[in-house]
């Protein structure tokens, strides 16, 4: 029986890959201006919170904001702690196919 997949990880990694596939060398290697990315990832968040039709006022794109911090702060700490206990990048782990 096939594990259950996370529909959040693969748009994560998917992501991630993206990312990745997007700054590319010739060679195949990549190396990722993390400034640019994450530059890049707060556009596309706003471009998805901006779409959103429950954010009409300041307040409620800022707590939206808020709530997103919070967020990216627990995922943060949980990478990193995975990456310290094995030295595996989440992103090393997590092969994403195309059909």
């Amino acid at each position: 029986m096939s594990q259950p997949v996370d529909p959040v990880a693969v748009m994560g990694a998917a992501i991630m890959n993206a990312i990745l596939d997007a700054n590319r060398d010739e060679a195949g290697g990549a190396v990722v201006d993390s400034k640019k990315a994450v530059q890049a990832l707060v556009v596309s968040m706003a471009m998805i919170l901006e779409a959103e039709p429950g954010l009409r006022t300041p307040k409620e794109v800022r707590e939206a904001s808020e709530a997103i911090a919070r967020d990216l702060r627990v995922q943060y700490r949980g990478l990193r702690a995975a990456y310290e206990a094995t030295g595996r990048r989440a992103w090393d782990a997590t092969p994403i196919g195309l059909n």
